[in-house]
């Protein structure tokens, strides 16, 4: 049996999908870019009987892959017998298995394979060269033979592994930047000490950079810089089309030695903030706005012009990279100010804004978003009736939280509070309150603020560890 029969028969890979099989609830598509079946999962249910007697039900994946796709992979494997194109099929499955890589699968066989290509060529020509076994990469920690293919995870290895084969020339590379946005082939939007930032407008500036990052919009021929400006599933909120920014740590210019956060390409539309590796090890917050007053001023002008036309919808993208860039903030200033309720969860926010504006808020849910400072502002929501703000870092309650006498429920679970304000007592129904139920953890308030609270509320109704206390 040859290597390529082989792979059809253990990858599953068929010729032609049945329609039939869309309306099967076993069956997940997994369609490319022009929606077509590159790939589908078939579920099944695997019964094991137990020592006990018992049945233990075990859900059972059968990837099944396109022979499309299968081709694709071929011809992207650069070895005379085909001894790379396992490696691709398994980096593929491997995506597919966890349901929430399903867009890294695609992205793989869509924007990657050219890549693969690439890299695979350079892994064939240097593996066997002694300095080639002497990589040293955090990323590749856990590869004990770094010649053996099958050891790399994903395509970002195996791009740390190639790296430092890989000639490159930056010499004339900042002159080229600026030649091509003479020409208005580029457009350059910060020029400071440390940065330059650009909005490549041609194929042409971003493969400028094609040696020098992983990058699929910069490879000559694949598509990938049109589809991402020009394609209709990145329009920007107006209509227009989506544009790429790069921004350039100026030290790449010099080249002494090329780190990961030298070169960023960020694309809004897709969600993505990309190094120049594309690795896990990203951190443009710290790497770049923390650095350059004009960069972050950009980012964030750029980003809220763009969030006001969406609102505050969960699906506003823009609004997502203002909070993973720290303008938490940014999520208040959209929400219009007769809102009934502000709800936030996972999304962080280290300290809430000033509450004022919210004249008719009446619920206040801030979860599991690293909060540690409630806004004294909070007093002024003199409507409110809810406040749920579990599993924070917050280490004390704001005295101006006394003044909110329609306050019913206060939950403060997942908090080591450390200061309980006296004025608190005027929650309490015996002061003027309506506070019903409070939700606290005596083990997390300790002793002392715990009988405090019970103290300072009379009358209300305490839950911890699942029951209703009266105190």
């Amino acid at each position: 049996m040859s290597r390529l029969q082989f792979l059809r028969d253990r990858f599953n890979i068929f010729d032609s999908f049945d329609d039939e099989l869309v309306n099967d609830d076993s069956i997940s598509l997994i369609k490319n870019y022009s929606n077509e079946v590159i790939s589908f999962i078939e579920k099944t249910e695997v019964k094991k009987i137990k020592k006990d007697g018992t049945e233990k039900i075990k859900i059972k994946k059968n990837i099944h892959i396109s022979d499309t796709l299968f081709k694709t992979m071929v011809d992207a494997d650069p070895s005379s017998k085909k001894v790379y194109t396992q490696w691709m099929l398994t980096v593929f499955n491997r995506l597919l298995n966890d349901a929430s890589t399903h867009s890294d699968a695609i992205r793989f066989v869509e924007e990657d394979l050219p890549l693969a290509n690439e890299y695979l060529l350079i892994f064939e020509q240097n593996k066997k060269r002694k300095i080639f076994k002497k990589i040293n990469s955090y990323t590749l920690k856990h590869i004990s033979d770094v010649t053996n293919i099958n050891q790399y995870k994903s395509l970002s290895q195996l791009y740390d592994a190639v790296d430092p084969f890989i000639e490159r020339d930056s010499s004339n590379l900042e002159n080229m930047i600026h030649k091509f946005a003479n020409i208005g082939e580029a457009e350059i939007l910060v020029n400071d000490r440390n940065f330059l930032v650009i909005i490549p407008k041609t194929l042409a500036v971003n493969v400028l950079f094609d040696k020098f990052t992983s990058w699929c919009t910069s490879k000559p021929n694949n598509g990938m810089f049109k589809h991402y400006t020009q394609s209709k599933n990145y329009l920007k909120p107006d209509g227009s089309n989506s544009e790429i920014y790069i921004i350039i740590d100026k030290r790449f210019f010099k080249l002494n030695e090329l780190e990961d956060n030298y070169l960023y390409q960020i694309h809004f539309e897709s969600n993505q903030v990309k190094n120049r590796k594309q690795n896990n090890k990203s951190d443009f917050y710290n790497h770049v706005l923390v650095r350059s007053e004009g960069v972050s001023n950009l980012m964030y002008e750029k980003l809220m012009e763009m969030s006001k036309l969406i609102g505050s919808s969960t699906n506003n993208v823009y609004l997502n990279h203002l909070i993973n860039f720290g303008w938490s903030d940014a999520l208040f200033d959209l929400m219009q100010d007769y809102t009934p309720y502000i709800r936030v969860f996972k999304t962080r926010v280290k300290k809430l804004p000033d509450l004022t504006r919210f004249k008719n808020l009446l619920s206040l849910i801030v979860t599991k978003s690293g909060l540690v400072e409630l806004s004294p502002s909070i007093g002024n929501c003199k409507n409110i009736n809810e406040i749920i703000l579990r599993d924070n870092n917050l280490t004390e309650l704001p005295s101006e939280l006394g003044n909110l006498k329609n306050l019913v429920f206060l939950n403060i679970l997942g908090n080591k509070i450390q200061v309980i304000p006296d004025e608190i007592k005027y929650l309490d129904k015996t002061n003027g309150g309506r506070l019903h139920r409070v939700c606290v953890d005596k083990r997390e308030l300790g002793d002392a603020n715990y009988n405090k609270l019970r103290q300072l509320l009379p009358s209300v109704k305490f839950e911890w560890y699942g029951k209703w206390k009266v105190v």
